[in-house]
């Protein structure tokens, strides 16, 4: 969930793909691109999934906090 969103932050690209967790089960992955379209930086300080941050109904994600995107910048979010 995405609290607050400045107006200069996109989501361009979706793709999906299958990777192994730690116990050698396939898992679908979805990797989202996000790019900072902004002449500023933009910092993503929590991904939250309802009320739960980093993971929660099902998905999760490794990195949710601290995000930061110079402009420009592209970072590949991946969304377990």
């Amino acid at each position: 969930m995405f609290k607050y969103i400045k107006k200069n932050f996109s989501v361009p690209k979706k793709k999906f793909g299958f990777e192994l967790d730690s116990n050698a089960n396939l898992v679908l992955q979805k990797l989202i691109t996000l790019q900072n379209t902004g002449n500023t930086k933009t910092i993503i300080y929590d991904i939250s999934f309802g009320h739960s941050k980093c993971s929660g109904q099902g998905f999760s994600v490794s990195l949710c906090t601290g995000i930061e995107l110079e402009p420009n910048e592209k970072y590949d979010l991946k969304i377990l």
